[in-house]
């Protein structure tokens, strides 16, 4: 047996959660959503089934314990574990709730849900503007590590 610890790192696997806006910024362009966590830099981007959920959840509250239930029995285990990736990957952005609000639409016949996260640009997403500039070097500029 795995502990509320081993899932959603950050979330209690039984509550409900929101994304918080001001710890991350979206936007869905297409077919996907493209998910910046503000804090660490890193990019998320979310495709097919995932795209309903985020938006979704963007909306109102519900427990990923259920969505993952609920994607598992309708469209089968890799669908549940995309979810739940999701969920732990992700789990910097949501704030917990205390009511579920979220509204769901569950097609009859869903693409598979994709989650990719990409740390590649991190650096340059966390930059402080304003503290990281050189009036020589311009911006963006990173400190050389050993000068600090």
């Amino acid at each position: 047996m795995t502990s509320n610890s081993d899932h959603h790192s950050g979330i209690e696997s039984d509550a409900a959660i929101i994304v918080d806006s001001s710890r991350c910024t979206f936007e869905t362009l297409g077919d996907e959503t493209l998910v910046i966590d503000t804090t660490t830099g890193a990019l998320f981007v979310l495709r097919g089934l995932a795209v309903g959920v985020w938006s979704a959840l963007t909306l109102g509250a519900a427990r990923p314990s259920v969505l993952v239930l609920e994607a598992t029995t309708r469209y089968g285990p890799e669908t549940g574990e995309v979810l739940r990736s999701m969920f732990d990957g992700l789990a910097g952005v949501f704030s917990t709730a205390t009511v579920e609000t979220a509204v769901i639409d569950w097609p009859e016949v869903a693409d598979p849900p994709t989650f990719e996260r990409f740390d590649d640009i991190a650096d340059i997403l966390t930059l402080d503007p304003i503290h990281d500039v050189l009036p020589e070097a311009g911006w963006p500029f990173e400190p050389d590590p050993g000068s600090a």
